[in-house]
């Protein structure tokens, strides 16, 4: 068997680390990079080499450390002629010294942890004084220090060829004339552009054959046009005759006629002596010269740049090989991709507008083409049809389809089915033509059109400008073009534009979500594990309008959070008028997320609003107020729901400091009970302008799980009634019980204790004729109150004044359910205070009015918890109630049973 030597020039530096027959699957290992380590992660453990990269030293002798997590000494074992000696070893660092020899040195390093082996490699190559180091082979320690044979063809861009076997010498094949021959072919490729500026023609395959066939080899050109081959031991005919061959292709990418036969330049080239090397020189492609072939060479290097980009996003994975046809025949005047076929296929040249591009020039074109067969292989959604790029692909879709009259259902649900798939399957392709560009070499980047922020074509009168912000709604493809791309782009020259999401991530969401519009994706791209500003992100949903926005909050509950506050916003979205009527496709469902302060933690969320305003209500707004830190974020989420639902799509999260004060009246009229459920803001205080209809004594208390304080002033805000309530009330409640005038204006103020602490109370008020335990002077504290404890079975025999309620407190010996009840001649109103809830009363839960058939009398039963002090407070129906001589009395009896 011949065999042609052909020469590979480059290589990836790494680190090889093979296993034996106990160690792990190469598969399981990952390599990083750490502080100049390269490590390796096997089997949970973490070994690191500071031996990172191939390089070359004058000295041949250094030292490497092997770092390691496994806290075992390893035994190591070596083998080879490159000298070792082993320094120090501990648990977790072992250091090696390395004496290289003058010649071609190999060794092989075993490190024995328990039962797992790793094997390290380690390469050199000598010349002229200077060692080329690797870890990966001997050829690339050889080739550091140029000591590879034809090394000075050699430049380090691509992978020069492989070695190709040629047919096995036939003795019945002409023998007379046969001459056996040496040598190599080497030269330039180049191509030239619209503007007749050169290339270097990259990545083509190049080909030399004998004649009759009698053998062949092939490579590639590299970044600089070149390419080398060599051959030995090649038998030829006398007269040493050789072709040389040059296709626009290679295994992603390769160009035909509209025959589809493929581009091919060949050339008889003849070896003057044997062992020569053929100087082919350089060869540039262009129109004028080689007509289609030379635009073609263009159109193979657009498409071998566009899948190089790709096969990066794809791991290194190659893409399968894509076709274009070049150029096609006159009856085609638009490009379009095949799907089944894997063909591209470009509009016929005729049809050139844009300041002389053409077809072959028309990268951004080519590239869009190019993605739509990355999406029929990766992330593919059957859809087509004709399109306007700047209008809602759901009106194309209704005037594809020439619907009559009013839509449907079924119709209005297609239009938007349809149209929001073709809008994203046509603005990916736009987006990854123009993002790959960036990535281009600079020589790629003179190409006319090519690495610019615009859409040119051909067959486009204007450039179509990838930056503007067209605001056409969710189903436009250049609205989602264009938030593509400032959703990647990492200029961010926009006040607006402070995101950029890698082009490697965009492509893992397209490819693990593979979202059929842009709901899908911006959903899949929100809920991913991507570390990026998700207020950024809705800025731009907001920008184009594809979200809600210009969040506005009502003035008058910025200052005083006793005021509920409303917020309003901007719809957003894109509406659609077909055949007269108006379809409306914008955004008409909303969520308010609220959120604390750090932006993250979800506090309350407000769903199915369908207007664009909304009033919190008094527990929403307390949820919010009691939550930590002095600020809270809002977020819109927009959904549209005509035809069929798409959303949410996210605003930005808009700040609002809480109000510093809370302030409001309260006029205690004819009432049994008053009840207030607060939320006091950190370093904030309620104050409250308290009236009377009637003078007497009056009883405020807190009651909840927060330690609050209360002041009570006369109506100038300075002046105190009585000292300050710190944990005179239940608890760390706090409690004031005073005689306070009728009509007169006194001014409460409750506030937290700590300062530095946000959270919920509920204030409690009521005027009172009540009892005061025995050894009390006064009705001081919580405690003063008259108590009930110790009995299961009670009756408590009082009466009950106008305008005033009673009051006492139980405790019940054991904990369960209590019936308590009241019996009087006059209607009565009893509650039953859980003293450790802030939550508000609940009608025949927490209190009652008339139970069991009776018109007058109230009982309710409730489970009740022993150490725990009970408030009861009971009451005339009507507080303001006369009693006279003509009635049986003012007395009432209060019950207390176990059930």
């Amino acid at each position: 068997m011949i065999k042609l030597l052909i020469i590979a020039l480059t290589f990836i530096s790494s680190v090889l680390i093979s296993f034996s027959n106990n160690t792990k699957d190469s598969n399981d290992v990952v390599n990083l990079n750490n502080n100049s380590l390269s490590i390796e992660t096997i089997s949970n453990h973490n070994v690191k080499f500071n031996f990172d990269e191939d390089f070359i030293t004058e000295n041949n002798v250094v030292s490497i450390k092997i770092i390691d997590d496994y806290n075992i000494i390893p035994t190591i074992t070596i083998n080879g002629n490159i000298g070792c000696q082993l320094l120090s070893s501990n648990f977790n660092e072992n250091e090696i010294e390395l004496t290289f020899p003058n010649s071609d040195g190999t060794l092989e390093i075993n490190l024995l942890f328990d039962n797992e082996t790793i094997i390290r490699h380690i390469y050199s190559s000598e010349r002229d004084g200077k060692y080329g180091i690797s870890a990966l082979s001997m050829y690339q320690a050889k080739y550091l220090v140029g000591n590879l044979p034809n090394q000075e063809y050699m430049d380090n861009d691509e992978i020069e060829a492989i070695y190709v076997e040629t047919p096995d010498f036939s003795n019945d094949r002409e023998q007379n004339n046969r001459v056996i021959a040496n040598g190599s072919v080497f030269g330039y490729l180049r191509w030239t552009d619209d503007n007749n500026v050169s290339h270097p023609l990259i990545g083509v395959k190049v080909k030399l054959t004998w004649d009759a066939s009698f053998g062949e080899a092939y490579t590639s050109t590299n970044s600089s046009g070149y390419f080398y081959i060599s051959f030995s031991n090649m038998w030829t005919l006398s007269d040493y005759g050789c072709y040389i061959h040059i296709y626009a292709e290679n295994d992603m990418v390769k160009v035909t006629n509209s025959n589809s036969t493929l581009y091919e330049k060949t050339e008889k080239l003849v070896m003057m002596q044997n062992g020569d090397n053929y100087n082919y020189g350089t060869y540039t492609f262009s129109p004028t010269q080689d007509n289609d072939m030379g635009r073609a060479m263009q159109v193979f290097s657009a498409m071998y740049n566009y899948s190089n980009y790709a096969k990066n996003l794809n791991d290194g994975e190659n893409i399968p090989q894509c076709s274009v046809i070049y150029p096609t025949n006159s009856s085609e005047t638009t490009s379009y991709y095949a799907n089944s076929q894997n063909v591209i296929h470009l509009g016929h040249e005729g049809l050139e507008h844009l300041n002389g591009v053409t077809v072959a020039g028309s990268w951004d074109v080519i590239g869009h083409e190019y993605g739509h067969h990355l999406q029929y292989h990766y992330f593919y959604h059957n859809i087509g049809g004709s399109h306007i790029i700047n209008e809602s692909s759901i009106l194309n879709y209704m005037n594809n389809s020439n619907y009559q009259n009013m839509l449907t259902d079924e119709q209005k649900r297609e239009s938007k089915i349809n149209g929001c798939m073709l809008g994203m399957n046509e603005a990916w392709p736009t987006f990854f033509a123009i993002s790959a560009q960036s990535t281009f070499s600079n020589d790629i980047k003179t190409v006319p059109t090519v690495g610019d922020a615009f859409y040119s074509a051909y067959n486009f009168y204007a450039p179509f400008n990838i930056v503007s912000t067209v605001k056409k709604g969710e189903a436009c493809e250049a609205t989602i073009i264009m938030f593509l791309y400032h959703l990647w782009d990492v200029d961010n020259n926009e006040s607006w534009d402070n995101i950029s999401i890698s082009d490697d991530d965009l492509w893992d969401i397209m490819c693990n979500h593979n979202p059929s519009n842009l709901s899908d994706f911006v959903n899949a791209l929100y809920n991913s594990s991507l570390s990026f500003s998700r207020s950024d992100l809705g800025k731009l949903l907001e920008v184009f309008k594809i979200s809600a926005s210009d969040l506005s909050i009502s003035s008058n509950s910025l200052a005083n959070y006793s005021i509920k506050p409303t917020f309003t916003w901007i719809k957003n979205g894109q509406d659609i008028v077909y055949e007269g009527e108006t379809y409306y496709y914008s955004n008409n469902r909303f969520t308010l997320a609220f959120y604390d302060s750090t932006s993250s933690n979800l506090i309350l969320e407000k769903q199915n609003i369908y207007s664009n305003s909304y009033t919190l209500t008094q527990e929403e707004w307390n949820t919010i107020l009691s939550s930590s830190g002095t600020i809270y974020y809002v977020q819109i989420k927009s959904y549209s729901t005509l035809g069929i639902e798409t959303g949410p799509y996210y605003s930005i999260m808009y700040n609002y400091t809480k109000p510093n004060m809370a302030s409001t009246s309260i006029s205690i009229n004819n009432s049994r009970y008053y009840e207030n459920r607060l939320a006091i803001v950190e370093g904030t205080s309620w104050t409250f302008d308290v009236t009377f209809d009637h003078s007497g004594n009056k009883l405020f208390q807190t009651f909840g799980n927060k330690d609050t304080k209360m002041y009570l002033y006369y109506s100038d805000g300075i002046t105190q009634v009585c000292n300050p309530s710190d944990d005179e009330g239940y608890g760390q409640n706090s409690y004031i019980y005073h005689y306070l005038q009728a009509n007169t204006t006194y001014k409460l103020r409750v506030c937290f204790y700590n300062q530095y602490l946000s959270g919920m109370t509920k204030l409690s008020v009521m005027s009172v004729g009540g009892f005061k335990n025995n050894e009390d002077e006064s009705m001081n504290s919580y405690e003063c109150i008259w108590h009930i404890h110790n009995w299961q079975n009670y009756t408590f025999n009082s009466y009950v004044s106008q305008y005033n309620s009673m009051v006492v407190t139980f405790t019940p010996p054991v904990s369960g359910n209590y019936t308590i009840s009241l019996d009087s001649e006059f209607d009565n109103y009893l509650y039953v205070i859980d003293p450790s809830s802030n939550n508000l009363l609940s009608f025949n839960v927490d209190y009652n009015d008339d139970s069991n058939g009776c018109s007058t009398n109230a009982s309710l039963t409730k489970n009740l918890e022993t150490n725990k002090t009970y408030l009861i407070v009971f009451c005339q129906y009507n507080p303001s109630h006369i009693f006279s001589n003509l009635d049986s009395g003012d007395d009432i009896i209060l019950r207390i049973n176990k059930v």
